[in-house]
């Protein structure tokens, strides 16, 4: 059987239910106000002891160097000093104050690698040298970076290895879709055991590496001095329309 009941008796309920959940809300927010407030008033002794700055302040670089430091974020000095040069030389030149840390992510504040690696500490350095790593420059041509710089290897655009009939070849071109003369290129390949480019070896005396016309070979030699090519690395340089290429 159904039953209902007067309408001024569901509007009691439905003000008894809201006023159950505002006093929930009220207390949530004055749980809230007293968190934040016991917050803020740690901040006048941190602002003055460095454990946190205000990025509006008249020597924000200062201010940020007494914060790495105090809140030992680096260890090394370098680091420190490098960071806060950058905030400093990007907060002078601002327009308005800044109102969230988030605008340290803006590219003003960008810093170029090879001020990082010269001008920073192990930290700068070893982020640095990991994009360098995944651009290419790792392992053994960890060195080729600044030899690209100063006086790069002389290789073909097209060399040719000397170890089959096929030919793998490319162009190179940059997003306004102009070819890019000068660019290294790099082939690697990992050799499996069972080569057939090599005699095998029965068990490894040492390895050698040979070097020559932008080719580097690896080979594994026995006592006997059988040796078996482990890996190799070629190189080729784009020519005047882009193009690359490693030939045999």
């Amino acid at each position: 059987m159904a039953f209902n009941k007067p309408w001024y008796k569901v509007r009691n309920l439905e003000r008894f239910f809201l006023g159950v959940i505002s006093v929930v809300l009220l207390l949530l927010f004055f749980q809230l106000f007293s968190v934040l407030q016991n917050d803020f008033e740690e901040v006048p002794g941190r602002l003055a002891n460095g454990t946190i700055m205000n990025l509006n302040d008249a020597k924000p670089g200062e201010r940020a160097k007494q914060l790495l430091q105090k809140g030992y974020y680096y260890k090394d000095q370098r680091d420190i000093d490098l960071v806060s040069s950058v905030i400093n030389r990007g907060l002078a030149t601002k327009e308005t104050e800044i109102d969230n840390i988030g605008e340290l992510n803006k590219s003003k504040y960008n810093i170029n690698a090879e001020e990082a690696y010269e001008k920073g500490g192990q930290n700068f350095k070893k982020r640095v040298e990991v994009s360098r790593t995944l651009v290419g420059f790792s392992d053994e041509d960890a060195n080729l970076f600044n030899q690209e710089k100063s006086r790069p290897i002389s290789v073909p655009a097209i060399n040719n290895l000397g170890l089959g009939d096929h030919t793998i070849s490319g162009e190179i071109r940059n997003r306004d879709n102009i070819p890019v003369s000068g660019v290294l290129v790099r082939l690697r390949l990992i050799v499996p055991q069972d080569s057939v480019y090599s005699s095998s070896v029965s068990e490894v005396d040492k390895m050698v590496v040979e070097f020559k016309n932008g080719v580097r070979k690896v080979f594994a030699l026995d006592s006997a001095r059988n040796r078996q090519l482990q890996t190799f690395t070629a190189y080729s340089r784009t020519d005047a329309l882009g193009n690359y290429g490693f030939a045999g």
